[in-house]
């Protein structure tokens, strides 16, 4: 391709994707059918990663099966792990932390590892690869919910079996190829003052939805668009969800949406109740990470069944010992799919049980996580009313600095950033804080009223379950 035949289409796909991921000044520049434009060529690039249709479906009725068939289910978790730990024990990060090799299941031999902790992972994620990261290797920095972000590489095939195994989930509730989406993210996919709340991502046959713009004034915007595309899935966090229903319901407005999918927060019984009665369809709740090495889907009758071919779950007590089947303890994690990064009994912040699943109605036959306490996070409220479920991480998103965070919303316009930073010098302070003004500025609107002000707390107290809150609003 040449400079000068360059096609725009061809210019938004080189520049924006070339570099993986496109500023976020340069892009909010760009004209609004620019950035549609820019949606789509990014769906199109992670569509094409899942490979042909055929090989697709196949996958994933092999990814169902496994949940129907439990010896199946232990032959495959079995191969995996054996796999997984022989590449483990190697790693320098693993170093005394495996038991030494013997003639044994590989299942028997995980509960021997020690727990691996975040911050192990974060401070030398090299020590952690199998080797080095390639051009179609999947690279991301996890959102930090236990307040402290990692550095994370994928294999492809890692990232397909994963992105195959959500699609089986949803598949438990509506079929079909041509199933369109409506997704509420956390990029900024809108810029702040723009009031189409909305990008379009048309190779996946997904409306992208601004979670910055969730209030009242936008809530037309919404719900014409959800009108005008009528998808059959709406997906997002749950605190989110849980306020754009409020919020049409305040309104008298109901778009009907087949299935909710809730994600990346705990879904109150209040708020699944509120989430039905306004979409009038089905709600599912999907356990996750951004590591990507767990997976658990609730089925049509309430149980959040693991799935077996992504990773292992398993609820401890505090000496790293399983409990009892049903006993909540903290949960420990184990990728079986991606051995670029074999993370090993990483320990995510969460708490739950986990149990055989025993006469579920459903007939699935995987094991269920239960009892999860995982993390509940107030939103940011700005002055024109929006809230907004993940404004922390969008400050932390950019920076590789930050160990830890916690934002502290005192007022509508004074806010507390307190952060651990990876290095104290004054220049790296004076940086963070010019980075964080300007996305106070980018995701709320410029107000020369507004107050940030900003501690360096070596320590940032946790919840009963390790996590930190990321964001404490104290009115």
């Amino acid at each position: 391709m040449t400079k000068e035949r360059r096609s725009f289409t061809e210019w938004i796909l080189e520049t924006g994707l070339a570099h993986r991921e496109l500023s976020p000044s340069h892009y909010e520049r760009l004209p609004s059918f620019a950035q549609d434009l820019l949606c789509s060529a990014h769906g199109l690039v992670y569509s094409r990663r899942l490979g042909p249709a055929a090989d697709t479906t196949r996958r994933e009725a092999e990814i169902n099966g496994l949940h129907w068939d439990a010896s199946q289910s232990r032959a495959v978790v079995e191969r995996r792990a054996r796999h997984i730990l022989d590449l483990a024990r190697s790693l320098p990060g693993y170093a005394g932390a495996a038991p030494p090799p013997a003639a044994r299941p590989a299942l028997d031999e995980l509960a021997d590892w020690r727990p691996l902790a975040k911050d192990q992972v974060r401070s030398q994620p090299e020590q952690f690869l199998t080797r080095s990261p390639r051009g179609t290797d999947i690279f991301a920095v996890t959102s930090g919910t236990t307040g402290t972000p990692v550095k994370v590489w994928r294999t492809l095939e890692s990232y397909r079996e994963v992105a195959c195994s959500r699609d089986v989930v949803q598949g438990w509730f509506v079929s079909g190829a041509r199933t369109r989406q409506a997704t509420f993210t956390y990029h900024m996919v809108v810029p702040v003052d723009d009031r189409r709340v909305w990008r379009l991502n048309l190779p996946e046959l997904e409306v992208v939805l601004s979670s910055y713009h969730i209030s009242a004034d936008h809530l037309r915007s919404y719900e014409r668009i959800l009108s005008w595309w009528r998808p059959h899935v709406l997906s997002g966090a749950a605190s989110e969800l849980a306020e754009f229903a409020a919020l049409l319901t305040a309104r008298g407005l109901s778009p009907h949406v087949p299935l909710v999918v809730s994600s990346s927060e705990m879904l109150p019984p209040s708020g699944r109740s509120l989430i039905r009665s306004v979409f009038g369809g089905q709600v599912t709740d999907v356990y996750g990470t951004s590591e990507e090495i767990a997976l658990a889907g609730e089925c049509p009758d309430g149980s959040r069944h693991v799935f077996p071919n992504v990773g292992i779950i398993e609820a401890v007590d505090d000496r790293g010992d399983a409990q009892p089947p049903g006993s909540p303890g903290r949960l420990l994690l184990t990728t079986l799919t991606n051995d670029l990064m074999p993370l090993v009994r990483f320990e995510i912040g969460d708490v739950g049980s986990v149990e055989d699943p025993g006469a579920c109605p459903c007939g699935r036959v995987s094991p269920v996580l239960r009892e999860l306490h995982g993390r509940q996070d107030d939103v940011v409220l700005a002055p024109d009313g929006r809230r907004i479920s993940i404004f922390a991480f969008s400050l932390a998103l950019h920076r590789d600095d930050v160990v830890a965070l916690q934002l502290v919303q005192q007022r509508l316009d004074a806010f507390l950033v307190r952060t651990n930073l990876a290095g104290d010098e004054p220049a790296r302070r004076e940086s963070f804080e010019a980075t964080v003004a300007r996305d106070f500025d980018r995701l709320l609107g410029p107000d020369p009223g507004r107050t940030v002000a900003f501690s360096y707390d070596e320590v940032i107290e946790r919840t009963p379950g390790g996590k930190i809150r990321n964001v404490i609003r104290e009115f």
